[in-house]
């Protein structure tokens, strides 16, 4: 949901015409948006993941404009990439180095020794470059090692698993080099750019800057960058934070907000007949049903606007309040919008 090139969203308009594009729609309606193109910063989405995600990061936006100026084939846009992901399932995701000493490889001793960000930057280079061939044969000879175990760890079934998605590929060995966490219903991440992260099962929504920029890094048939993933990274390594967003509205909304200008979600659950005011923002916003029903307020009071189900998904202009009452289930939605207490970075 948003304006990218690459998925816009469309408007259903209420003449029965073909519906428009979102950005087309904001460009004839001065102020409902912030950008004269048309353009939100953000793009929201709803992912169902059953088998593993590519192993990937997001580069920031100076890497950004010079992937896409050098590379346009590949890297489409300009810009960056920060996301928030809030889970509606369990969800098990990678995330982040995780410092691991046991590491049969040529540079433990000196991760061992001197665990820097420049020990981890060259253990890095080595296993990225890795010869295809030998990454596939040590799988191999680790998964009989494992199949024939009679007590197995959590990362240890989670290789198991990752091999038989993706035989042979090197994001098999990721689980003992990131962070592996299980995010339950209504918990969240923010993923920095120039970090490596996975998710591998589960629900979620995400958000993020409007861009579709991804540098690869395993568990996927496509193109791995690996110059580019060697040199962009950060090798930062510690636990991943957990949100569990801000309270608000009298316990009827939570504010999951981001360190970025480009976006912060709203979680909103009305119980039967139970009334919420969308506050007003200074961006547009789009919302988003994901179970119960319900309907907006007229100014009158009445709540007979537009009738809101699940699956459904609103846009919202900039300054616009929104008033929503929750039908005989209730209403359960999420609202993505420019996040107003952050200052764009300068051009």
């Amino acid at each position: 949901m948003g304006t990218h090139p690459n998925g816009p969203s469309r408007v259903v308009r209420e003449d029965g015409e073909a519906p428009q594009l979102l950005s087309d729609w904001i460009r004839t309606h001065a102020g409902a948006g912030d950008d004269a193109s048309g353009d939100l910063p953000f793009l929201f989405k709803v992912l169902s993941v059953q088998k593993a995600l590519s192993i990937q990061a997001h580069p920031d936006l100076k890497l950004a404009r010079e992937l896409h100026e050098k590379f346009p084939q590949i890297y489409k846009d300009p810009n960056h990439k920060p996301e928030m992901t809030i889970a509606l399932t369990r969800f098990e995701a990678l995330y982040v180095g995780s410092l691991c000493l046991d590491i049969a490889l040529a540079v433990a001793q000196r991760l061992i020794t001197q665990q820097d960000e420049a020990s981890l930057r060259e253990f890095f280079r080595c296993f990225v470059y890795t010869d295809a061939d030998k990454v596939a044969a040590q799988i191999r000879v680790l998964r009989a090692r494992l199949e024939v175990a009679t007590e197995l760890s959590a990362l240890e079934k989670l290789v198991l698993r990752l091999d038989d998605a993706y035989p042979g590929d090197i994001g098999c060995f990721c689980p003992f080099l990131l962070n592996y966490l299980t995010l339950e219903p209504g918990e969240a991440m923010f993923l920095s750019a120039n970090e490596p992260h996975a998710y591998l099962s589960g629900d979620c929504i995400e958000c993020m800057a409007c861009s579709d920029n991804v540098v690869r890094a395993g568990l996927t048939p496509k193109f791995i960058d690996k110059e580019t993933l060697h040199s962009m990274l950060t090798y930062r390594t510690g636990k991943p934070r957990v949100y569990k967003g801000e309270i608000q509205g009298g316990g009827i909304s939570r504010l999951y907000s981001s360190p970025v200008p480009e976006f912060e979600v709203e979680a909103i659950e009305l119980k039967p007949r139970q009334r919420y005011a969308l506050p007003a923002r200074t961006g547009a916003s789009i919302v988003l049903v994901i179970s119960g029903s319900g309907s907006t307020v007229e100014p009158s009071g009445a709540a007979d606007g537009w009738q809101m189900s699940k699956g459904r998904v609103y846009f919202l202009p900039k300054g616009e309040i929104l008033e929503i009452q929750g039908g005989d289930e209730g209403l359960a939605a999420f609202r993505a919008s420019p996040n107003e207490s952050v200052a764009p970075p300068r051009a």
